[in-house]
């Protein structure tokens, strides 16, 4: 069920994603940090999955529960190109989840429900390219993928994070 509660100090917002099977995406906010969680998650408009759009309606409403977050860990289990094919699956693509990272103005995005058949090199790959886009636009978003086993330490807002666990992509600080 949507809505918002509290657990002790942790304020819990959930919302219906958009999957062909119920999904709810979770925001959890606690001593000033706040995490969103959003797997089997497919953007409403075609014109916004591939990474262009402009948020409205629904996809408005999704932005709107990622505003701000200092992690946001979102599905992405395709490339804007391999998306099209898969319309309709209840997944985004990488470029879907970076572009609304930005709209929302979230500090990390960590990208998360990988394709089954993508290998760790051609994730790394993924990874890198969204990155260069965002080093042309000089933007400070920080984009990783999850991975199993990786810590990542949330601060409160405006404070840099910090992955570790020692994998390819290194310290971000």
């Amino acid at each position: 069920m949507e809505g918002t509660f509290d657990i002790e100090d942790v304020k819990v917002t959930t919302q219906y994603l958009n999957h062909p099977a119920l999904t709810l995406g979770y925001r959890l906010e606690a001593d000033g940090a706040t995490v969103v969680y959003c797997c089997d998650h497919e953007p409403f408009s075609r014109a916004v999955a591939d990474g262009h759009g402009e948020f409205s309606g629904l996809d408005q409403r999704h932005a709107d529960v990622t505003e701000g977050a200092d992690l946001l860990i979102h599905d992405a289990q395709y490339t804007a190109a391999e998306y099209p094919s898969k319309s309709g699956w209840g997944h985004s693509s990488g470029e879907f989840v970076v572009r609304l990272a930005r709209h929302a103005k979230a500090k990390h995005v960590a990208l998360a429900h990988h394709d089954p058949l993508r290998s760790d090199d051609a994730m790394d790959r993924i990874v890198e390219k969204l990155k260069a886009g965002l080093s042309a636009d000089r933007s400070l978003l920080l984009v990783s993928a999850a991975v199993e086993g990786n810590v990542i330490d949330v601060k409160p807002s405006d404070v840099r994070l910090s992955l570790s666990a020692g994998e390819e992509f290194g310290a971000l600080t």
